[in-house]
């Protein structure tokens, strides 16, 4: 199956806690976690090809749940192909007061 790779643009002390994973709305799926390396790469692996977002978020109370504390980014529409490794899929972290917008309405109404 297709990888996905990236890197994440957070403070690297704070990598241990960052969960990234692929959402697709069609099917209200999620993958499993991936959590970056020193460096901020990611790998997921096992993903059925089909268009997703690709999600992080600095699970700050390590829950494991989106919580209104934590910072979250996502990139829109990224295209898994059979048999394709997708790279440079790049996110950034931000906290819901820089983004202006709620975790709710993350959930909710941006992601695809």
């Amino acid at each position: 199956m297709p990888d996905s790779y990236a890197v994440l643009n957070d403070k690297f002390d704070q990598l241990y806690e960052t969960k990234v994973f692929v959402y697709q709305r069609k099917s209200d799926s999620i993958s499993a976690f991936s959590y970056p390396n020193r460096s901020g790469n990611y790998i997921i692996t096992n993903i059925q090809p089909g268009n997703y977002s690709v999600c992080a978020f600095l699970d700050k109370n390590m829950n494991g749940y989106v919580d209104t504390e934590d910072k979250f980014g996502y990139v829109e529409s990224v295209t898994i192909n059979a048999g394709m490794v997708t790279e440079n899929i790049n996110l950034e972290l931000l906290s819901p007061q820089e983004t202006g917008i709620t975790i709710e309405e993350y959930l909710t109404k941006v992601l695809p």
